[in-house]
């Protein structure tokens, strides 16, 4: 049995935190009163630690301008996993919102839109046949036509990505494959070998 110093009950041993470099191994204040500390401190300090922070991001960014494209790379499994688990549980709301973004900030997304158009048309040789434009196009139809089918989005997707990172490829019908919507996403513009 022990006395706490803080709320000045007897209580068991179990009801307190052990540390080393007391006399008997334990702390002075039982769990509840530590407990009922440590929540208080947060709010009070919670504040200075989130000033605190920022200002750490802040000098972490002017160090090294590439901080975030590091710490994503360090962490992207994790943050894709944590993605994936939330827009799987909250697919409605995620659309919904990037529906409400694409609402908001029209400039923007008929911008990327363009972008990527573009980029897909600087992408097409000029020595394309009629053939290989057919079966472009053929492409894109059996993507809407499985889409139809099965319930669920199929994308025309490029094997060698248009804009990757590492390689990019050439709007052609031999760089094309119609995969489901998630398989592509997943893909992103990265070249899987």
């Amino acid at each position: 049995m022990k006395k706490c110093v803080t709320c000045l009950e007897i209580k068991h041993l179990a009801d307190f935190y052990k540390r080393k470099d007391s006399l008997d191994g334990l702390r002075n204040d039982c769990k509840c009163c530590r407990k009922a500390r440590s929540v208080q401190n947060y709010f009070v300090k919670h504040e200075q630690n989130k000033e605190a922070k920022k200002k750490q991001y802040l000098r972490r960014l002017k160090e090294n301008p590439n901080y975030n494209a590091e710490l994503y790379m360090r962490n992207r499994d994790k943050s894709l996993a944590i993605s994936k688990e939330y827009y799987n549980k909250n697919k409605e709301k995620v659309k919904a919102k990037v529906k409400e973004w694409a609402r908001n900030n029209h400039g923007k997304a008929l911008s990327y839109s363009k972008m990527y158009k573009t980029k897909k048309i600087q992408r097409t040789p000029t020595w394309l046949t009629e053939n290989d434009m057919f079966l472009i196009s053929e492409a894109y139809e059996l993507a809407a036509l499985r889409t139809q089918m099965f319930g669920f989005s199929w994308h025309v997707d490029h094997i060698i990505p248009l804009r990757g990172k590492t390689v990019s490829g050439l709007h052609v019908p031999w760089n094309l494959q119609v995969i489901p919507g998630t398989e592509n996403m997943r893909k992103s513009n990265r070249y899987l070998v």
